[in-house]
């Protein structure tokens, strides 16, 4: 089956070229902007490798901030800011991802001490916010390279 490109290959290639930063679909509820707003990005994807593309919704059924951060008081600080000002802006709020988290069953004794400062702080992540699930991320050492590091990762979220 052709895709949507190719089927309206003149609209669509009318709509992109190299100066095209925004596109934006606009409508009535259940008009389908969502859904065509996904296809065209991943036609223009599949068409123009050497571009980036990226689809955002503020539709609040498909929206959630997710902010991410790492075990420390700074962040901890950083957080609740970001924490307050998501909440009154009425985004969807409903998890947070702590990254980054020292196992605390390592054999190297600066780990374990760094786990200690580490459950302390995640102790204060809690107390601050209750009403959000808390996703631990453990520190990945080698980084997250690959897609099969970025699964491995996913399995916690």
């Amino acid at each position: 089956m052709n895709s949507l490109l190719e089927k309206n290959e003149k609209i669509f290639v009318s709509l992109f070229n190299d100066d095209l930063k925004l596109l934006f679909c606009g409508g009535k509820g259940g008009v389908g902007k969502t859904t065509i707003a996904g296809t065209v990005a991943l036609d223009l994807a599949r068409q123009y490798h050497n571009k980036q593309f990226m689809v955002l919704s503020i539709d609040p059924a498909q929206c959630e901030c997710i902010p991410v951060t790492i075990p420390t008081e700074m962040a901890l600080r950083e957080t609740q800011c970001l924490v307050e000002s998501v909440k009154r802006a009425n985004i969807p709020l409903r998890r947070l991802i702590v990254n980054r988290i020292i196992s605390d069953s390592s054999h190297c004794r600066f780990c374990q001490v760094a786990n200690r400062e580490q459950q302390q702080i995640l102790y204060r992540f809690e107390k601050a916010f209750p009403d959000l699930k808390m996703i631990r991320i453990p520190f990945i050492a080698e980084g997250i390279k690959d897609v099969d590091a970025l699964a491995r990762v996913f399995r916690f979220v």
